[in-house]
């Protein structure tokens, strides 16, 4: 029996919240599935076009951010971002 059929019965007993919740977490699922496919091919071709997220690409792999966990992780990332921010302000100030 498919999902939908199931669906279908539970609410023609009288039972609408339990279908619409269950049905609200498989579609907020696929969003997600179709979100990151969608930002995977996003950055696969944004850094052709613009140099920041290109930066900031490198940034992570040369600083091997990509291989922390933990709080050694979190510390990077705060390290990292407060830097971003300089950056960002300083051409922010130039462009203006």
């Amino acid at each position: 029996m498919s999902k939908i059929t199931l669906f279908a019965r539970i609410i023609k007993k009288g039972n609408v919240s339990k279908p619409i919740a269950e049905l609200r977490e498989i579609i907020w699922n696929e969003y997600l599935v179709d979100e990151v496919e969608f930002n995977v091919i996003l950055m696969q071709d944004l850094y052709k076009v613009l140099d920041t997220p290109k930066h900031i690409l490198d940034l992570l792999l040369t600083n091997k951010i990509t291989e922390l966990t933990g709080e050694k992780l979190k510390d990077e990332i705060i390290k990292y971002v407060e830097n971003m921010q300089d950056v960002y302000f300083h051409m922010f100030i130039e462009y203006h």
